[in-house]
């Protein structure tokens, strides 16, 4: 701590909470609206810590995408165990993120603003390429690893779509272990198809 009572420059406190307020501010004002200066001013620091911490205002929307997806640790954890369920336990950690009142709402929000800002559309683009994509070809392997990758990941993309983003009303009105069951049987295709080769 300094003589005012904040962390130090940098302390790990200090960066998590800047990343706390980011959350927040990413979430009710988009990747535009929520400036360095406002979030510097809502964790009660400079704004140059943020520099110091994530080296721009994308390097701390990368660490806040990170953070708040842990897409890596989710998907991880589904792909271990009996290869004839993995798209049960993708299907519940996607439904499981999504139906979370805090993760839910961050979710959509980055969507929709990767829908109108380059820059978010390129960090989440190149963020599921690396964190969903390359885990999900090592995982299928063999010469058509990309091919039942890219269709586990259009199931899983779909899904997030008629369900959560532009709720399409039969998706809508499906319970979720009906819904669950719907996407083991989809994402079931890609898995036998993978596991015959």
């Amino acid at each position: 701590m300094n003589k005012r009572g904040r962390p130090a420059r940098g302390s790990p406190d200090m960066r998590q909470r800047l990343v706390a307020t980011a959350t927040t501010a990413f979430v009710e004002h988009g990747y535009h609206g929520a400036t360095l200066r406002s979030i510097a001013d809502a964790t009660g620091c400079d704004p140059a810590l943020i520099g110091y911490h994530f080296g721009s205002k994308s390097g701390l929307f990368a660490e806040v995408m990170h953070l708040r997806l842990a897409p890596a640790e989710v998907l991880a954890g589904a792909l271990r165990g009996d290869p004839q369920t993995v798209g049960r336990r993708l299907a519940d950690g996607l439904l499981e993120a999504w139906d979370d009142p805090v993760s839910g709402p961050f979710l959509a929000a980055l969507i929709r603003e990767a829908g109108s800002t380059p820059a978010v559309r390129d960090a989440l683009a190149e963020y599921i390429d690396r964190e969903i994509m390359d885990p999900l070809v090592e995982f299928f392997g063999g010469s058509t690893g990309r091919q039942n990758a890219t269709a586990a990941l259009t199931v899983l993309a779909g899904a997030i779509f008629t369900r959560y983003l532009v709720p399409v009303d039969g998706v809508g009105r499906l319970s979720g272990s009906q819904y669950r069951e719907v996407l083991h049987t989809l994402l079931a295709q890609p898995i036998r198809r993978s596991r015959r080769l």
